[in-house]
């Protein structure tokens, strides 16, 4: 998964280079340490849900796991994109609630 990720990160042209700085800190810091270990057919919905839980357990800002969610996504896309997955795993998945987002019962 890690050369994918890095693909996928050649191919954000359309960012400024502030924005790619960021998103290479989120790929190196999070992303890669909890999955960049797996091929991409091994991650799973549940996969990334544990990931997920994993960011938040360790204390990331809801914001930024909202991020890093979608740079998460946006790789997994571009394996369905080039037929290496199906359907994205990246479905469904629960997020933590940030403190501006309220709460519905």
């Amino acid at each position: 998964m890690a050369a994918l990720a890095d693909r996928w990160l050649t191919e954000q042209v359309h960012q400024r280079p502030s924005s790619l700085e960021t998103i290479h800190r989120r790929l190196n810091r999070t992303i890669l340490p909890t999955l960049g270990h797996h091929q991409v057919a091994q991650v799973s919905r549940a996969t990334v849900q544990a990931a997920v839980a994993t960011w938040h357990q360790d204390g990331l800002a809801a914001s930024t796991i909202h991020l890093t969610y979608v740079y998460l996504a946006g790789i997994m896309q571009l394996a369905v994109d080039e037929h290496r997955i199906s359907t994205s795993p990246c479905r469904r998945i629960n997020l933590p609630l940030s403190s501006t987002e309220p709460w519905c019962p």
